[in-house]
Order: structure tokens, then C-alpha cells, then sequence
């Protein structure tokens, strides 16, 4: 309710939401790290060890399994481009907040789950995992006693920043691909008063609320994460899989004068080649070698409705406007 009472009211409202709510979890995370670096540091147990492939547990199969999330935790920064035809200065501003917002993201992220894991024993966490529970909110109340309920706060908050973020960005591009014609008429609609694409909203909050209770009461809580995080991180490589390859062909064909054979030829044939590694290694061999519950269902599930797509896109080739030559792109304002 709080998320859509947010972004049904526009972009800025949204953003304004999404970063009070992320500010808020960015600031408690902080405290409890500091709190485990003061507790521990003086145990002498602090050290650079945990930056080693050599600590994975299970090798280098556990250094890929753990990508899987490691990719779920930054491809929502995708959201960014998304709202590209909302901001003020597209050109120069989304380029250079993209890339700060990884690096410092980035940063927080480093820093902070290596100080978690000196919190307790690795085969701890572990259990945490396994019982269901979310690791931060025992590691919470095993250091601030009955205040760990300021971290499962701050789980809400950071659920809800993901969310609208989430929405915006997904919202987005039904309206994109709607306004190209492959999907109806409805889902281009923009409301006239806040400028949002309501009709875009409506179909992904309605999706959103089927599919992740019915999944909560199949697997529960923190399973159904795991298992739409895995996801959502199939399709998140298949989308930069596409964009590199969109790069080389869109400078090729449209930018003749302006190809550089580095930038639009290099760096994205380097860059799908990173996507089909992590794709093999992460989401199918390691999913596949899980429980059908655990892994091998998402893999079923995420081939099958990627087959859907293609099969989508290839009987619609031709029948929406604007497919031959490059489309106008009138802004959502």
C-alpha cells in the first residue's frame, strides 16, 4: 500500500520514497556493522582473509553459487535507464549515476558483509539460512539483544525502497513495449494528472501480489526470495546479454559514422562472454545440481517463460509500428 500510494503519484514522489526508505536501512546496516567490528576487533579476529577464493567453503562452486546473488544485488540498478525519458539532462546525468551509484553500492555492500561475517561462526549463518531465518536479523539480536527489531524494521523499509523501485523500472518497460504495440493499448496509458503510466502499474502490482503470495505459501517467506531472486537473475543476464549484443548492432547499423570497433565491438563481445560464463556456471550448472524444489524448478520455470518471449517476439515481428526504422520516443511528460 505505502509503495503504491508512491509511485501511483509519479516519478519524483518515487525516488523521493525509494531513497528515504534505502537511507534508512543504509544507516541502521551501518550501526550494527560498526557494532560487530567494535565487539570482535579487540578478539583479534578482524583480518583480510575472507577476500581469498581460497575461504569459499565449496571451492569455486561456491564462489558461484553465491554470484547468483551477488548479480540479484546490483541489476536493479538497471532501473536507472528506465526513467532515462523522466530526467532532466538524459544524456550526461545517467550515464555518470549509473556508475556512481555501482561503485559506491559496491563499497557498502564489501565492507559491510565482511564485517558480517566475523559476527559468528560461518556454520551459524549457515543454519540461519537453512531454518529460514534472515542472517542480519539473528546476527541483530545476538548484538543488540531485544533492538533487533530496528533491523527487521529496516527489512520492511529496504522491502518497500526495492519495491517501488522495482515497480517504477518494471512499469516502465510495460509502457515502453506497449507503446511500441506488442502488448495492448491499455498499458500505454498515461495518467493525465501525475504522469505515471497507470495502466503499466496496475499490471505489475496485480502480478506481483498473485505470484508472491502464492509462492510464500508453496515454499514460505525466505525460500520464495530465494527462489524468484534466481530468478530474476536469469533474466537480468539475459537482458545485458542483450544489450551487449544491441550495442554492436545499433552503432553498426544506425551509427556507421560514430562505430568504434573498442567500444561498440570489444567491450560488448567481452561483456557477453562474461554473461553466457555467469549463465552456465551460476544459474544452470549450480541450480540444476540442487533440489527440484531449491534450484532445478527455477531453471524449468525461467527457460520455459524465456521461450514464451521468443516465441512472442517472433509472431509479432512486423505487426507493430515503428519496427523498421528507429521509432520516435515521446517522453511520459
Amino acid at each position: 500500500v505505502v509503495c503504491a500510494w508512491l509511485v501511483y503519484r509519479g516519478i519524483q514522489p518515487s525516488a523521493h520514497g525509494a531513497l528515504g526508505f534505502l537511507l534508512f536501512e543504509m544507516t541502521i546496516i551501518f550501526a550494527l556493522a560498526v557494532t560487530v567490528v567494535v565487539v570482535q576487533a579487540p578478539k583479534g579476529v578482524l583480518d583480510a582473509t575472507e577476500f581469498l577464493p581460497s575461504s569459499s567453503s565449496h571451492g569455486v562452486s561456491g564462489l558461484f553459487r553465491g554470484l547468483v546473488f551477488a548479480l540479484l544485488t546490483f541489476c536493479g540498478f538497471d532501473v536507472i535507464s528506465t526513467v532515462a525519458e523522466e530526467a532532466k539532462a538524459a544524456r550526461t546525468l545517467i550515464p555518470r549515476t549509473t556508475m556512481l551509484a555501482l561503485i559506491v553500492f559496491a563499497v557498502f555492500v564489501i565492507a559491510h558483509t565482511w564485517a558480517f561475517s566475523f559476527s559468528k561462526p560461518i556454520a551459524a549463518i549457515a543454519a540461519d539460512v537453512q531454518a529460514g531465518k534472515l542472517p542480519v536479523t539473528e546476527i541483530a539480536r545476538e548484538y543488540w539483544g531485544r533492538g533487533y527489531f530496528i533491523v527487521i524494521l529496516t527489512g520492511l523499509s529496504a522491502t518497500i525502497g526495492v519495491f517501488i523501485a522495482t515497480s517504477v523500472g518494471a512499469s516502465r518497460v510495460v509502457y515502453a513495449i506497449a507503446r511500441e504495440g506488442y502488448l495492448p493499448r491499455i498499458f500505454s496509458m498515461v495518467h493525465p494528472g501525475t504522469q505515471a503510466p497507470a495502466g503499466a502499474l496496475h499490471l505489475v502490482f496485480g502480478i506481483a501480489i498473485v505470484v508472491g503470495t502464492v509462492t510464500v505459501f508453496i515454499l514460505g517467506p525466505y525460500p520464495a526470495y530465494l527462489w524468484w531472486g534466481a530468478a530474476s537473475v536469469f533474466f537480468a543476464m539475459l537482458t545485458y546479454l542483450a544489450v551487449n549484443l544491441t550495442n554492436f548492432l545499433f552503432h553498426y547499423r544506425f551509427r556507421r559514422p560514430q562505430f568504434n570497433w573498442f567500444l561498440h565491438g570489444a567491450v560488448p563481445a567481452i561483456g557477453a562472454a562474461l554473461d553466457l560464463e555467469v549463465l552456465y556456471k551460476s544459474f544452470f550448472q549450480e541450480l540444476l545440481a540442487q533440489s527440484w524444489k531449491e534450484g532445478r524448478s527455477v531453471v524449468v520455470f525461467s527457460v520455459l517463460l524465456a521461450l514464451l518471449a521468443v516465441w512472442k517476439a517472433w509472431t509479432t515481428r512486423g505487426a507493430a509500428p515503428g519496427n523498421a526504422t528507429l521509432p520516435p520516443s515521446p517522453s511520459l511528460h
